[in-house]
């Protein structure tokens, strides 16, 4: 009998972890957890609570009103699913105030081991292999030089139609978000497995990750 595993996933930000996780996810039957989210989702609770965010003791009583989960990979607020209103322009403008407190990114940790226990979940992030769960069956670094990065990002905003579009900013500011990453702890686990999907096709990259869960399930 074949069992349901933990894969943990980090990396660089725009290798595509998302699109190709969340493609594994749904081809397995396994839940996607994008740990970002759950910042995103407890900042929504914030402010539909109309805290002060300057005062850090508000924020951290709001942890106690706060319930996290994922069900058809989509990210739910206390019951509610909420993907798309995470994304709005409110959370961006007031996630900063409440991801650097420590309390929060404690209950965060703990809130993310918790969910996976069991198997049957991916969970990404940046520091999952290394912090949240070090003894995950499955352990991934997945990582693209900046050139494929930028290149696929102008391509997106193309395809979107966004202005002023240039090459060498998009690059510049994806070295600069690398830096910032890797100084927040972002890093490689040393028994990761790394992949560089540089050039490897999306869809390619997908099978070779399925190829290895069915292995470590035993199939």
């Amino acid at each position: 009998m074949k069992r349901k595993i933990v894969i943990a996933v980090d990396g660089t930000a725009g290798s595509g972890k998302t699109a190709t996780f969340n493609t594994v996810a749904k081809k397995i039957g396994y839940e996607f957890i994008d740990t970002g989210l759950m910042y995103r989702a407890f900042t929504l609770l914030c402010i539909e609570s109309e805290i002060d965010f300057n005062n850090k003791e508000e924020i951290i009583e709001s942890l106690k009103k706060f319930d996290f989960s994922v069900k058809n990979n989509k990210p739910h607020l206390n019951g509610k699913e909420v993907e798309k209103r995470i994304q709005e322009n409110d959370i961006v403008k007031f996630i900063n105030y409440v991801t650097p407190i420590p309390e929060v990114r404690k209950f965060m940790v703990e809130a993310q081991r918790a969910m996976v226990k069991g198997g049957g979940y991916i969970e990404i992030g940046r520091d999952i292999t290394t912090v949240v769960l070090p003894n995950a069956d499955l352990k991934i670094f997945l990582d693209s030089s900046v050139e494929a990065r930028a290149e696929r990002r102008f391509k997106q905003n193309e395809r979107l139609g966004i202005k002023n579009n240039n090459l060498d900013e998009i690059k510049n500011s994806i070295i600069n978000r690398d830096e910032q990453d890797f100084k927040n702890g972002l890093r490689k686990a040393e028994d990761a497995w790394l992949i560089d999907n540089s050039n490897i096709p999306i869809q390619d990259v997908v099978n070779m990750v399925i190829d290895k869960i069915k292995e470590l399930e035993g199939n």
